[in-house]
């Protein structure tokens, strides 16, 4: 499911979402994904941490659009060179 948070500065949008990520990850759902602009990565993936905990890291992760980009692209190569392969 996707989220969408809004609102001005100070509101507590980041705190309500690592709640809830916390809250997820707690009751045993994995692959949660935080996107964040390209520039807040790094802080987005240490206030991660420091709210819920290194052990968060086996459940969720702080992604930018563009890493999730190359990621999908990396896989759709790779699953391509597997079928040719496998058609040879």
């Amino acid at each position: 499911m996707l989220r969408l948070y809004t609102g001005v500065a100070g509101t507590g949008k980041t705190r309500e979402i690592l709640r809830q990520i916390r809250q997820a990850a707690e009751e045993g759902k994995t692959d949660l994904l935080l996107i964040v602009p390209d520039q807040f990565t790094y802080e987005a993936e240490r206030e991660l941490c420091e709210y819920c905990g290194n052990h968060i890291s086996m459940h969720a992760a702080a992604k930018s659009f563009s890493r999730m980009a190359m990621q999908m692209l990396s896989s759709s190569i790779l699953q391509m060179k597997q079928k040719t392969s496998a058609s040879l």
